[in-house]
């Protein structure tokens, strides 16, 4: 009778194999990054940020000075958002720069939510000088939806301040958020309800 391993050990040759292939993928992406098709950069992008490796920061960087079409330097974009490090957040904020408006509303969208101690307070400038001062309206909306997930008080000061701006759509939302933080400090101020004793109500007997 012929007996059936419930495993199979994996020697230490195995596991170099394994480790030299992973290496062979990664550089194989990395060099995809210069393709001719457009596809193929957009494809190695994605790869590299599902990979989420720090490794990839830098060459993606390059990348993205270098891309010439908007697609792909949106996918880069989302890559380095998928790393999340450091570097590549602050690779995001050079593309708040790029003349294309969709580049820049992606790298704002991009820009929501990072929890980094380090480079926190320099997104926040970004963003709100972008809330404030870029040319396309989008591109201002996804700034201050994106700073609206923070909580500093330069935020509210900025709110504030295009209260009165000459874009009916960022008034429109200025409006909105303020709405919201009002309604949020309400409820922080608001007193709990004291509970009634006894629970439920008894029923009357017939």
């Amino acid at each position: 009778m012929i007996q059936k391993h419930p495993f199979k050990k994996i020697t230490s040759f195995e596991q170099e194999q394994q480790s030299i292939q992973d290496i062979n993928k990664f550089n194989s992406m990395i060099h995809a990054l210069q393709s001719t098709s457009r596809n193929t950069r957009k494809e190695a992008a994605r790869e590299l940020g599902e990979l989420g490796l720090e490794d990839a920061v830098e060459p993606l960087s390059f990348a993205l000075f270098d891309e010439e079409d908007v697609s792909v330097r949106i996918q880069i974009i989302e890559a380095l958002s998928q790393i999340g490090t450091d570097e590549a957040i602050a690779g995001i904020m050079d593309m708040l720069a790029d003349p294309d408006n969709n580049v820049r509303k992606a790298a704002v969208s991009a820009l929501g939510g990072i929890d980094s101690d380090e480079i926190l307070d320099q997104v926040i400038n970004e963003l709100i000088y972008t809330a404030e001062e870029d040319t396309d309206c989008p591109v201002r909306l996804a700034a201050i939806d994106a700073l609206l997930q923070y909580d500093d008080k330069r935020i509210t000061q900025m709110l504030s301040g295009l209260s009165s701006d000459p874009e009916p759509m960022i008034c429109d939302a200025i409006k909105r958020a303020m709405g919201q933080e009002t309604k949020i400090e309400k409820s922080k101020t608001k007193a709990p309800k004291p509970k009634t004793k006894g629970g439920r109500k008894q029923r009357t007997k017939r």
